[in-house]
């Protein structure tokens, strides 16, 4: 197994504008493994890239649960379908899921979620059929000095922090180390600086990414903005699409981030995946998701390490466990915090 130094971050939950977002209660995600697949299409020089029924049988079945094919989308249409093996440098092979047959359906109105999920498992030409989640940010700090970056150093409460200035006399990171953040992307901040070595463009949700990176790897001593955890490491920031959900963030684990770079060793993941909303707007946790837990899964046998955040929604669901992190071989990263009632 490689080395590598492992960089634990403080992530933290966030609520989201459930009036922002598509309603995951709308939609279940689908493997197909035959009958179904995409079809690219160019019309005045616009590519666009739809669901093709191979059999008139099959078209007939899925009509009978008001699935026409406007009501089934590829979920990764960019997927090249030849990359479902990857080649490690010692000759050994792992398998991808093929995102190619992966495709997003939405329940048409007035039809039972749970009846139509029922029907498509039962049927020989899908491998699986699950409830479609979305992925809500968790929230970083606000802060931009290290004086309140409590989580760091803590004055209020000694001690109740991850002893960073300890660590730092002895190292404060590492150029070659590389930390993909897994987020709502970035934009060029002084505290990066030339640390960035690839991001995609835009941001949203508040510059939620921005302040995770920070965290993570903000330049440390240059008398500006705040410090990181490794004031030296470069920062991978891959953006999650809100409105693709799912195999969105599948797509940008597997293919744009793990198979980017061997030198990608850890993966900050400050997001947990929300099967839908209750009636005041807070995001439902806790539901286990197999097409996350197979990019995960990916992610280990190459020996990277994923970090996620555990969220904070106890309080409000106890004893419910937060996806991704409850996945085997993530690690689930919190906080814990004392209420005096």
């Amino acid at each position: 197994m490689k080395s590598f130094n492992l960089i634990i971050l403080i992530l933290f939950a966030y609520q989201l504008d459930a009036q922002q977002l598509l309603n995951p209660n709308d939609y279940i995600l689908v493997y197909f493994m035959k009958g179904v697949e995409r079809e690219k299409t160019i019309t005045e020089n616009v590519a666009k890239i739809s669901t093709r029924f191979k059999a008139h049988e099959l078209k007939n079945r899925l009509a009978t649960m008001g699935l026409s094919e406007e009501y089934i989308t590829p979920s990764s249409p960019d997927f090249n379908e030849a990359d479902t093996i990857k080649i490690l440098s010692d000759g050994s092979k792992i398998a991808k899921l093929n995102l190619a047959k992966l495709f997003k359906v939405k329940v048409p109105k007035g039809k039972d979620k749970s009846e139509i999920l029922s029907d498509l498992n039962k049927m020989e030409e899908v491998l699986y059929a699950e409830p479609f989640v979305l992925d809500a940010p968790n929230v970083s700090p606000d802060d931009t000095d290290y004086n309140l970056q409590w989580g760091l150093k803590n004055n209020t409460n000694i001690g109740a922090d991850i002893n960073a200035e300890a660590a730092w006399d002895i190292y404060t990171g590492n150029p070659n180390n590389i930390i993909a953040i897994i987020d709502y992307g970035i934009n060029p901040h002084p505290d990066f600086a030339s640390k960035i070595i690839f991001s995609d463009q835009g941001y949203s949700k508040a510059g939620h990414g921005i302040k995770v990176a920070g965290v993570a790897a903000a330049i440390g001593g240059n008398g500006q903005g705040i410090a990181g955890v490794d004031w030296n490491a470069k920062i991978y920031a891959r953006r999650m699409d809100l409105t693709g959900g799912d195999p969105s963030v599948m797509y940008q684990i597997i293919t744009g981030t793990v198979d980017y770079s061997p030198n990608v060793y850890v993966l900050n993941n400050s997001w947990s995946s929300i099967s839908g909303y209750d009636n005041l707007g807070n995001g439902i946790e806790g539901l286990y998701n197999l097409t996350h837990r197979q990019a995960f899964a990916y992610v280990y046998k190459q020996n990277r390490v994923a970090i996620a955040a555990s969220g904070n929604h106890q309080l409000l669901q106890p004893g419910v466990v937060s996806y991704p992190g409850g996945y085997d071989n993530v690690m689930a990263v919190g906080e814990l915090v004392l209420m005096m009632l």
